[in-house]
């Protein structure tokens, strides 16, 4: 794995640590009573829907690109 993919595995985990954060325990960050994590909060349930269908879409898409560029190897 080079540098690049590394660096970028990295930041993409600490990003989604983050958001992961903000969903379970926005208190952390004392957010709270902010408006938008409160909002996230409260639909907990469709944010876990939501993110499962982003995963799937996201792991069908690495797939479908790995496969269009296996032929120009």
């Amino acid at each position: 794995m080079s540098p690049r993919h590394r660096a970028w595995l990295a930041g993409s985990t600490a990003a989604a640590a983050l958001v992961a954060v903000l969903v379970v325990w926005p208190q952390v960050l004392g957010l709270s009573g902010a408006y938008g994590p409160a909002q996230v909060v409260a639909l907990r349930g469709l944010t876990v829907a939501a993110g499962a269908v982003a995963a799937v879409l996201v792991a069908a898409l690495a797939l479908a690109l790995r496969r269009a560029r296996r032929p120009l190897a």
